[in-house]
This record gives C-alpha cells, structure tokens and sequence, in this order.
C-alpha cells in the first residue's frame, strides 16, 4: 500500500512539473474551437488554418496563455530575487604568509614495486571420450 502511495504520488509529481494539466487544456480548447469553426463554416480546412493561427482566441486559449504566463513571472522573480549575502568565514586577518621549503627535494624512488593484479592462464586438460 506505501508503494502504491509513493508511487502515485511521484506520478503526480512528475505530471504537475511537465505542466500536462495545462496541455490537456490546451488540447481541450483547440478540439473545441475546431469543432465551433466546422460548424460555423463548414471547411475542415478552414476551421483548422483558424484554429491554429491565433487570431480567434477563446476562453481556454486565454487561460493557458494567462497561467502559462504567470508561471513564467514565477520562475522569473523566483531566479532574479535571490538574494546573496556574503558571509565572511574568517574574521582574523593574516598579513604575512610565509611558505616554508620543502625539506625533501623531491627525487621519488624508480623501483617501487606495484602490485599487479592479473590472472595468470591455466592449463586445460586435454577433451576425454569415454
């Protein structure tokens, strides 16, 4: 029961973030304006040149276009006020640095034994037939 739970949940989730409700309307409102426009002119191809080209704009168009708007304001304001305070990590101030030389003056040591690890061929007996 908690699988199926989380799982319809995720389901939401994913559903609500892709913006699919407002396609679903979208879609709605474009098969009802086509539908309208077939009536009224009685060309397919008419009705679908206007439905697509914008300049007969219905209830449901005006919605998407107002909520896909004002999720855009959203994300926007959201990415545009943030705030960034600086915050000092350290208050002492140092005026000198002072690096030190190595003692060891770097010569590594060219016969370092490395492991290696491979398997070595076995040997196969010959096939028997009995």
């Amino acid at each position: 029961m908690f699988r199926k739970t989380c799982i319809l949940l995720g389901l939401f989730a994913a559903v609500s973030a892709a913006r699919l409700p407002v396609g679903v309307v979208q879609f709605g409102a474009w098969v009802d304006m086509f539908s309208d426009l077939v009536e009224r002119t009685g060309s397919i191809r008419d009705s679908f040149s206007n439905t697509f080209n914008g300049d007969y704009r219905c209830a449901g168009c005006d919605f998407v276009s107002a909520s896909t708007a004002q999720t855009e304001e959203q994300e926007q304001s959201a990415t545009f006020e943030t705030s960034f305070a600086k915050i000092t990590l350290v208050l002492l101030s140092a005026d000198v640095s002072v690096v030190a030389p190595s003692p060891i003056l770097g010569s590594l040591v060219d016969d370092l034994w490395i492991p290696r690890f491979s398997v070595g061929e076995t040997a196969v007996p010959p096939p028997r037939f009995a």
